[in-house]
C-alpha cells in the first residue's frame, strides 16, 4: 500500500441517511394508514363518474355521493342477498349426502378413492367435512375480525368521501 485512504462523511450526509431511515420506519409503522389512504383515493376515483352523472343532472354533490354509495352497497347486497343463501344451502346439502356417495363408490373398489399407503381421497373428503363442523371453535375471533374488517371498511368509506 502505497499511501493513506481517507474516507470523511459530512454531518449532513448522516442527517440525511437518518432522515431516510426515520421516513422508512415511520411509514412501516403507519403502514394501515398509508393502506387506508391508498384504498379510499381508489375508491374515491372510481364513485367519481358516478358522481360526476348527478352532478350534470343538477344533483348537490353531497347527494350525488350518497347516491353512488347507496347503489352500489344496494347492488352488493342484493348480491348477498340471492347468491349466497342458496350457495349454503346447497354447499350443506352436498356436504350431508356426500359419505353415502362416497361409501357407495368405495365398495365399488375404484382405485381413485382408495389409497396404496397414502390417505384416500374419501378420507381427504371426510376430514373436510369434519373441519366445517369443527368451525364453531374460532367464533369469538371470527366475530372480532369480522367486526374489525367492518369498521376498517366503513373507515375507508368515509374517508374516501372525504
Amino acid at each position: 500500500m502505497e499511501g493513506k485512504q481517507t474516507i470523511s462523511i459530512s454531518t449532513g450526509t448522516m442527517l440525511r441517511v437518518l432522515g431516510i431511515a426515520a421516513a422508512a420506519w415511520a411509514l412501516w409503522q403507519l403502514s394501515s394508514l398509508v393502506l387506508l389512504l391508498l384504498a379510499a383515493i381508489v375508491i374515491a376515483s372510481a364513485a367519481e363518474p358516478g358522481v360526476e352523472f348527478f352532478l350534470s343532472k343538477k344533483f348537490p354533490r353531497p347527494l350525488a355521493v350518497v347516491s353512488v354509495y347507496a347503489g352500489v352497497l344496494g347492488v352488493l347486497a342484493a348480491i348477498v342477498w340471492f347468491f349466497i343463501p342458496p350457495i349454503l344451502a346447497e354447499t350443506s346439502a352436498v356436504l350431508a349426502i356426500l359419505p353415502q356417495y362416497l361409501s357407495q363408490a368405495q365398495s365399488l373398489g375404484l382405485p381413485f378413492l382408495q389409497g396404496a399407503g397414502q390417505t384416500s381421497i374419501f378420507d381427504s373428503i371426510l376430514s373436510l367435512q369434519d373441519a366445517f363442523v369443527d368451525t364453531g371453535t374460532g367464533v369469538l375471533s371470527f366475530i372480532s375480525s369480522l367486526f374489525g374488517g367492518a369498521f376498517y371498511f366503513l373507515l375507508t368509506v368515509v374517508v374516501s368521501i372525504y
